[in-house]
């Protein structure tokens, strides 16, 4: 197969197992019950006694009738964790915990952090992002953090509190969520595995081989102006009949078996009537190509999923383009995902 290519973390033994969802674009439950503290510590807990204590906040709260107090020591840590059973975790586009903050006290130049953590399932190492509250009685600070976690299983989320130096610190603690973002995916029948073809998904370093197919079709580029999300996005500026993409190819015979092929992504029309998202396959010996397309005419997440019903594959295109008049549009959050079943030939 192609390089250069993400299989999804962990997806390939938990989706051989069957564990995968069926295709949906939602952001999961929230993991914290009791947000507002009225009736209990939430799950959350100091890591060990040394590390401090959590408790009911009755006298000052932050709002209803009682927050969470977290004193913490020298380097300490508080937390609520989700633990998911083995695969049983969702594909998550992103991971984020949010709450109203407080730091009451402690030692004099001390900050909060407030931590997002996800442990991808079969990886050791964690992704993280955190928001840094400093010591101030007087306000309370809208807190939150979110981890990218661009299609990976999540094994275990932990929404943390914690101290980075010595001395001690004291806060309150109100209205906590913690939130899974799920990717929308495509349905991986058993044995089938799911690879997304697309690494820099929100184009933050790189175009990921968008171009457009001739020169008179116009032109791909990234801009930090106005992107959807994140730094940057993908503008796509598309003349008459203008016609641009991805491409993924395989040698000679050297192609998947293919259950589906999906495109997807955030697409905003900036100018003109609207442009065509498709997914285009190619088949080993066949000229004709599969077409799939999707209208957009002003801001909308695309989900294209082309059925391929096992046939083996000789490239794939995700086309962004204009039947018609000129048009400027902006893509990010983007997918090339194929639902793929290993050759036994090779």
């Amino acid at each position: 197969m192609a390089r250069g290519r993400t299989v999804i973390a962990g997806g390939l033994l938990a989706l051989s197992l069957g564990l995968a969802p069926a295709a949906r674009a939602a952001t999961d439950g929230d993991l914290i019950a009791d947000n507002g503290f009225e009736s209990s510590t939430a799950g959350f807990e100091a890591s060990t006694p040394l590390d401090g204590s959590v408790s009911l906040e009755t006298a000052h709260p932050i709002a209803g009738a009682q927050s969470l107090h977290v004193s913490l020591n020298g380097f300490g840590r508080a937390s609520f964790t989700q633990q998911y059973g083995f695969g049983g975790g969702p594909l998550a586009d992103s991971v984020t915990v949010s709450a109203k903050v407080r730091v009451d006290g402690g030692t004099p130049g001390n900050v909060l952090r407030v931590c997002a953590i996800a442990y991808p399932f079969l990886e050791q190492d964690p992704h993280q992002a955190c928001q840094s509250v400093p010591i101030d009685a007087d306000h309370v600070v809208n807190a939150s953090a979110t981890v990218p976690m661009n299609g990976l299983r999540v094994d275990r989320v932990i929404f943390q509190l914690r101290l980075e130096s010595g001395g001690t610190i004291d806060a309150t603690v109100d209205d906590a969520h913690a939130f899974v973002a799920t990717d929308r995916l495509p349905p991986v029948p058993e044995a089938y595995s799911l690879v997304d073809y697309i690494t820099d998904h929100g184009f933050e370093t790189s175009k990921e081989g968008f171009a457009p197919f001739y020169r008179v079709d116009g032109r791909v580029l990234r801009s930090t102006d106005n992107p959807i999300s994140g730094a940057s996005s993908l503008r796509v500026n598309l003349n008459d009949y203008g016609r641009s993409g991805k491409l993924v190819s395989w040698g000679y015979d050297g192609g998947p078996l293919a259950d589906s092929v999906t495109v997807a992504g955030k697409v905003r029309v900036d100018k003109g009537p609207f442009v065509q998202v498709c997914a285009i396959a190619y088949f080993f010996l066949d000229p004709e190509p599969a077409t799939k397309c999707e209208d957009v005419t002003t801001s909308e997440d695309v989900f294209v999923t082309l059925p391929t019903n096992g046939r083996k594959l000789s490239r794939v295109f995700f086309q962004v383009s204009t039947p018609d008049d000129p048009v400027n549009a902006t893509l990010d959050d983007a997918h090339l995902y194929i639902v793929e079943k290993p050759d036994p030939e090779h």
